[in-house]
């Protein structure tokens, strides 16, 4: 495998390498992304054309003006004044969609009053752009905290999760199926001293335990992978909803069954290249398996809802109708664009089908809203 680009990281992960240090893709994926010096987000803002990729809520202000609609009606109608609530962004980016639901749940001041903020962040360049981003909303006196993990999320009242591409970016490992059995990846050096991927760990009884039902028709040759990591994160949040009440809203690219293949891929500059090249400067991603999320939460006291296509959730939820009444006020130029965003995050060939919705609820909450066609946002 040709690499075009020998970054920092790149050097770095080759002297680890030729040390004997032993580095699975998952190992390779954690690195690139989180490196303290040289990781992708810890150094750089990523978003938008400027950018690598741009997110739903950079695509149309709705996107999070929907879900801070979706929050406050889960409120009204599992929680209620005088009930506190923590609203909770895993991933917040440049804080876009936390500054737009926020906007509006304004709209009701009783659900406004009961919440406080709490973005879980690992980038302290994201950091400051989310701080930048809201800061009306820090000066009007609403209280944001931010974490590193989920594990400092307060406990002393229900949590509104919202997670927005988020696990999409957990570090994946690979098996391949070979003649002797499952095999891991890890990163190797070719003799010309570039990095690859080869199989070359035996699969734990641990790890093949938790492997989606996809693994029982594989072939050797066969590819899959997993997100032990997403899992546990996930199981960690339904543990967290039982006990304390509220709810969770995942939107991500993904496939609602498990299966076998390889998504893992790279983004740079608006341009897939090779997961080896630009190595620290490259956005790294894995389309999310939505049915090895729920069956991770299955155990705990929650329901779950999903998975629904985007399109057809923020369609039950209102999001043409909101499209509409903007359109009614805007210029022309302003209708074009608010149609293109529309159909861009709701048509099937764009990322209405492509991306996924799942919700979770504590185990006495109402059907949350856009997961049945009747029940809509009033």
């Amino acid at each position: 495998m040709t690499v075009l680009h020998d970054t920092a990281l790149t050097q770095e992960l080759r002297s680890r390498l030729l040390k004997g240090e032993l580095l699975t893709l998952g190992d390779f994926m954690t690195v690139a992304l989180g490196h303290p010096i040289h990781g992708y987000y810890m150094k750089q803002d990523p978003f938008g054309a400027e950018g690598d990729f741009t997110t739903a809520p950079e695509i149309s202000q709705i996107f999070g003006e929907m879900i801070g609609l979706w929050m406050a009606n889960f409120w009204q109608e599992n929680l209620g004044p005088p009930q506190r609530v923590h609203i909770v962004e895993c991933g917040p980016g440049r804080g876009t969609l936390f500054a737009d639901l926020l906007r509006a749940a304004k709209i009701l001041p009783q659900f406004y009053n009961c919440i406080s903020g709490h973005l879980v962040e690992m980038s302290p360049t994201l950091r400051q752009k989310q701080k930048d981003t809201l800061r009306p909303y820090l000066e009007d006196g609403l209280s944001i905290t931010w974490h590193d993990s989920i594990d400092s999320l307060p406990k002393d009242a229900p949590l509104l999760i919202i997670c927005n591409e988020f696990f999409d970016a957990l570090p994946i490992e690979q098996f391949v199926r070979t003649p002797k059995g499952w095999a891991k990846k890890a990163l190797t050096l070719t003799q010309d001293g570039h990095l690859d991927f080869c199989p070359l760990l035996p699969a734990t009884a641990h790890e093949k335990n938790a492997f989606p039902p996809a693994s029982a028709a594989a072939n050797t040759g066969d590819l899959l992978e997993t997100c032990f990591i997403g899992q546990k994160i996930y199981r960690q949040m339904m543990s967290r909803i039982a006990q304390q009440k509220g709810c969770c809203l995942i939107f991500d690219y993904g496939y609602t069954e498990s299966a076998l293949g390889d998504s893992f891929q790279a983004l740079h500059k608006h341009q897939y290249v090779s997961v080896l090249d630009y190595v620290g400067d490259a956005d790294l991603t894995a389309h999310v398996d939505f049915s090895s999320l729920l069956a991770a939460g299955h155990k705990e006291n929650v329901h779950q809802y999903g998975a629904l296509t985007m399109g057809a959730f923020l369609s039950n939820i209102g999001f043409t109708d909101r499209a509409r009444a903007l359109q009614a006020q805007a210029s022309l130029e302003q209708q074009q664009q608010i149609e293109r965003s529309s159909h861009r995050l709701l048509s099937p060939d764009q990322m209405g089908n492509l991306f996924k919705v799942i919700a979770a609820t504590h185990a006495d909450a109402a059907l949350p809203a856009g997961f049945a066609p009747i029940h809509k946002i009033s």
